[in-house]
């Protein structure tokens, strides 16, 4: 399935042991319903690695670009709840950016996801490759859902808000960021060995660390969309 907006909002953390319970209870019963119900947030989901379930990736799919900048959501940022402060406390190694949707293919909701992060060597040309050669060849790849391509909206990312004081959260340093779901996670494992090999990645032009652009496997945990599915419109 397509992502249902023109913007995301992506982040990686990690969880101590022993605080994993109370801090997923608190984005599923607390943050993700707070989140749909802003105008303009159409889906929010979860995912934990495949690896270690201390490990969490969170996606939000917002309309467009206005979303990030509204009134209401801001004030959100800069008042959050007992709950969320004594949450986002635990946070680890965790990174936050806003992006910009550049691509989005598919038909429907992968249980598995593979997250893929570019480092700043990217340009126009790399993403234009990505776009019309990598993302439509994966998107076809028996057991993926669908592909999506995003480009970091820098200005939207450094807004500096409570929330982030109180996580501790940096601002990505990828560039662009793919994102590949599937149905079986032996499909993502496939491609992160051959087309997103150094070798491949190579081939369609980037130049950047292939370490830096961080491969991470994660299984979907919980997700949330908005009923109305047209909020505010």
């Amino acid at each position: 399935m397509t992502l249902l907006g023109e913007s995301i909002i992506v982040a990686w953390l990690d969880v101590p042991c022993g605080h994993e319970t109370d801090l997923l209870e608190w984005h599923s019963r607390e943050h993700l319903p707070e989140r749909l119900g802003l105008d303009g947030f159409r889906r929010g989901r979860r995912f934990a690695g495949a690896a270690s379930k201390t490990r969490l990736f969170i996606l939000y799919e917002l309309r467009d670009r206005a979303v990030l900048y509204d009134k209401a959501y801001l004030e959100r940022l800069n008042h959050p709840t007992p709950w969320t402060q004594r949450s986002m406390r635990h946070f680890r190694d965790s990174t936050r950016a806003a992006m910009r949707v550049d691509l989005s293919m598919g038909s429907g909701i992968g249980a598995w996801l593979l997250t893929l992060r570019f480092d700043t060597a990217c340009g126009d040309a790399l993403r234009a490759r990505l776009r019309e050669a990598l993302v439509p060849a994966l998107a076809s790849r028996p057991g993926i859902t669908a592909v999506h391509l995003a480009t970091k909206d820098v200005a939207a990312s450094d807004i500096d808000t409570a929330e982030r004081r109180h996580s501790g959260t940096a601002s990505e340093p990828a560039s662009m960021v793919l994102l590949v779901e599937a149905y079986q996670p032996e499909a993502l494992s496939t491609i992160a060995s051959t087309d997103l090999g150094e070798a491949r990645l190579q081939a369609l032009g980037y130049r950047g660390s292939v370490q830096s652009g961080r491969c991470e496997i994660l299984q979907l945990q919980h997700c949330l969309e908005c009923v109305s599915g047209s909020a505010g419109e």
